[in-house]
């Protein structure tokens, strides 16, 4: 066997390796928020969810990446007439 097909299988082996190590990697699902537990967090405790409980939730679905937004979140249910309390936990149901 020639030098070069030595190198060749070599680096051929070396990819196959590299590829087989970023699968899981590649593969993992990403993190995802859900305004959805937040609506529902919010329901079931008994409020009536309105356009201003949607718009809030959103800002806490994108508090899983940045603190503004959570905040955000609970700042406009507070707003709203949420207890801080529930206003928290709804947003934190939101980064889920």
């Amino acid at each position: 066997m020639s030098r070069t097909s030595r190198v060749a299988q070599l680096t051929v082996a070396a990819l196959a390796a590299l590829a087989a190590l970023a699968l899981p990697v590649v593969m993992t699902p990403t993190a995802s928020a859900d305004i959805g537990h937040c609506l529902k967090y919010l329901e079931r405790i008994g409020i009536d969810t309105e356009r201003s409980h949607d718009n809030a939730c959103a800002h806490g679905e994108l508090g899983f990446h940045s603190d503004y937004h959570f905040e955000r979140c609970v700042d406009e249910l507070l707003d709203s007439g949420v207890k801080a309390y529930d206003a928290r936990r709804a947003c934190e149901r939101a980064t889920w």
